[in-house]
């Protein structure tokens, strides 16, 4: 019994030294909104990490040029830390096309270093010719004539890695003063500040594949993936005459047809981030006060 105590004291005070080592040398990180694997008629988009996580020397782009960094594979991988000012759909593509980097970190542009630091060409998650791959399509836009001239199109690609955006500007200014104090030198030797992205998530070919293996389990339903919808909310007004300026009636044609509609969604890349989210607002007010009119 003696024995058993004491192995059990001294597996917990290795296990609480164990946890003050890790806390001395991780720093955990909050408020992230990560860039999900998501599933479209063809493919897998989004983003997601390996299983244990994607690590890698974290290094700081403020500009375009910067990008040719990621190409020095003598400590790669990298997690990079990029300046907003340039995030876009052609940064993205280098970093993933260079095969050096593990994951890349956003911070916030509402407050804090990166405070107002907006793509300076604008920024749209969508592309710029929306739903240009609906079949049937008779849209007019293209490359010369876009409806979306900001579109970076990063919706619709499979990044392969992590892209987290993080709202806690403490977290990212002290990512940034560690690379400052170990990494931002020439040349590169260790210790180097490294970190860590997990966020795994699994994809199945495309919808129609998810959407099937999911009908598969009829006895225990096993859901393989979340569909995202919304609904579609509509009410049909009985037609009423109108008045002309003399007060005669005036008889509305049968095909006399008004539509009012408002938007109700928005698009990001990031969860419960979107630009958009709470602009349907302005929408729905405008619809209430037409149709208040209208019965009037």
């Amino acid at each position: 019994m003696f024995l058993t105590k004491l192995l059990l004291l001294m597996s917990l005070a290795c296990l609480s030294s164990g946890q003050k080592l890790k806390d001395s040398i991780y720093t955990d990180i909050e408020e992230i909104r990560p860039c999900f694997r998501r599933l479209n008629g063809t493919s897998e988009i989004g983003c997601t990490s390996a299983i244990g996580g994607n690590v890698g020397v974290v290094l700081y782009i403020k500009d375009v040029a910067d990008v040719a960094k990621v190409s020095d594979a003598t400590f790669a991988p990298y997690i990079v830390l990029i300046d907003p000012y340039i995030f876009s759909g052609q940064v993205l593509d280098s970093l993933k096309s260079s095969g050096n980097v593990n994951g890349v970190i956003l911070p916030s542009v509402t407050e804090g270093l990166w405070q107002g630091h907006y793509p300076k060409s604008g920024y749209s998650d969508d592309s710029t010719c929306p739903n240009s791959a609906t079949k049937n399509s008779s849209s007019t836009c293209s490359n010369s004539n876009p409806w979306n001239p900001s579109g970076s199109n990063v919706m619709w690609v499979d990044h392969g890695f992590p892209i987290f955006l993080v709202q806690n500007t403490n977290a990212t200014e002290k990512l940034y003063n560690c690379f400052l104090q170990y990494n931002d030198k020439s040349p590169l030797s260790w210790p180097l500040c490294s970190m860590e992205l997990k966020a795994s998530m699994y994809g199945a070919k495309d919808s129609q594949t998810c959407i099937r293996r999911s009908n598969l389990f009829n006895i225990t339903p096993l859901t393989v993936c979340d569909p995202l919808s919304d609904s579609n909310i509509h009410y049909f007004v009985s037609p009423r005459n109108g008045t002309t300026p003399s007060n005669q009636t005036k008889v509305q044609n049968d095909d006399s047809v008004i539509v009012v509609s408002a938007r109700l969604d928005a698009l990001s890349l990031f969860d419960q981030v979107e630009v958009g989210f709470e602009t349907p607002a302005t929408g729905i007010v405008t619809l209430l006060t037409t149709a208040h009119l209208v019965s009037q």
